[in-house]
């Protein structure tokens, strides 16, 4: 019989220390990319909502005669103001769908325009109170806007003030987009609550936190219903398109065309 007197040899201090640091690059390099696609998961699920939602815009605006909502609140006649996802609801039946997954749900996260007890009750926002005009647009000069049937707000020869059924550019008309919506909660009879707030951005400075909230950019959905992922740099800087007023080619963003 044969016996080995070789001893096991163990790792060396400098051998264990150099896998860790391999272990550490490693997750260096991969820890962005799971943050990433676990990101792209909630876009995903955040697209889906908004689909659903713009299904049912749709479904409203048959039911009224091809018109669309005016405001993003109404008055109550019990006081206070419906939601425009109040207005919605029965054409979805999940109030689910109006949060976005990646956007936080408290309160101080977005503004402090509203008294304590206001609660966000979406995290998507219908901007109809900017209408079509020529705007700096966060720094850049162009027309642009939203489709607000809301014609009161229509004050320069330029401005264009139409539902979003009756768009000259459906297929590039933002409608709803990624913000949030602060509410009170004082009536039994709604599921939104009262509405007292809303907005683009969790800063007001669309170059500091790039606007939204999934990787830089956010889900936008347009006025003939489809919905897409767009950098906000692209959405809020972007005026390569022209519009022509009075005979001139003014810039024009191609996301927000709702007037010629």
């Amino acid at each position: 019989m044969f016996h080995s007197n070789r001893r096991q040899r163990g790792f060396t201090l400098i051998e264990l220390l150099v896998v860790i640091a391999i272990i550490a690059i490693l997750a260096a390099i991969l820890f962005p990319v799971f943050a990433q696609a676990r990101e792209k998961a909630r876009a995903a699920s955040c697209l889906s909502n908004m689909k659903q939602i713009m299904t049912g815009i749709k479904m409203y605006v048959q039911d009224y005669d091809e018109q669309s909502f005016w405001n993003w609140y109404y008055p109550r006649p019990t006081g206070g103001f419906n939601t425009w996802m109040e207005v919605i609801d029965p054409y979805v039946k999940n109030t689910g769908i109006f949060m976005c997954p990646s956007a936080p749900k408290d309160r101080a996260s977005y503004t402090t325009g509203c008294a304590a007890g206001g609660q966000v009750t979406s995290t998507y926002i219908y901007p109809g109170w900017i209408r079509y005009t020529y705007y700096n647009w966060f720094g850049t000069v162009m027309f642009a806007g939203f489709p607000t049937p809301n014609t009161a707000n229509c004050i320069n020869p330029w401005d264009v003030c139409t539902g979003t059924e009756f768009t000259a550019s459906p297929a590039q008309t933002a409608y709803l987009m990624e913000g949030y919506l602060v509410a009170y909660m004082p009536y039994q009879d709604t599921k939104f609550g009262s509405a007292c707030t809303t907005g683009f951005f969790l800063d007001t400075d669309a170059t500091t936190k790039n606007g939204w909230r999934h990787n830089e950019g956010g889900n936008l959905a347009y006025a003939d219903s489809h919905v897409k992922y767009i950098k906000s740099r692209t959405f809020f800087k972007d005026n390569t398109s022209r519009a022509n007023y009075g005979g001139a080619q003014y810039p024009q963003s191609p996301h927000m065309r709702v007037g010629e």
